[in-house]
């Protein structure tokens, strides 16, 4: 079943993201710290929050993954038009329930919260080691609309 978040949920979602975050430090550990945990305050502030949501995959009271998303508002400026769209912070599935499309299901549910809010369109940044998360946006359609490069000096 995927449903919203609520405050109850914070340590198995953050046990998730602990997770999400852990490998991205393994990845690139001058970027990212290993071993940071979001804490209850952390999911207090964002469920209260009506530009953000997070959702979950739950079965038999055990959450096997989780989606968030955020509505941006960007300004108007000399070189771009305002936008207003969804954006998708983070999706991980705990590695015993991949497999089952739990993923597509998570993005399903956040894409109906961002057309109920008048979206059209979502983006999201993969970084270039999550070869199954690319894989995954691939497989909704998405496209490169831009690379981020890093040049070591």
């Amino acid at each position: 079943m995927i449903r919203e978040a609520v405050i109850d949920d914070w340590e198995q979602i953050s046990d998730y993201m602990l997770e999400l975050q852990n490998m991205h430090a393994e990845a690139y550990p001058e970027i990212f710290k290993y071993g940071v945990r979001r804490n209850r305050d952390y999911f207090i502030k964002t469920l209260a929050n009506q530009k953000k949501k997070i959702f979950v995959s739950e079965e038999q009271k055990i959450i096997q993954g989780y989606v968030k998303g955020k509505i941006i508002y960007t300004e108007d400026c000399e070189v771009k038009f305002s936008r207003r769209y969804g954006y998708m912070d983070s999706v991980y599935v705990a590695e015993k329930f991949r497999g089952r499309l739990i993923e597509q299901k998570l993005f399903a549910r956040l894409f109906q919260w961002f057309r109920e809010n008048g979206i059209t369109e979502a983006e999201g940044a993969v970084w270039e080691f999550n070869k199954k998360a690319r894989k995954v946006f691939e497989l909704m359609g998405s496209e490169t609309y831009q690379r981020k490069q890093i040049i070591k000096l």
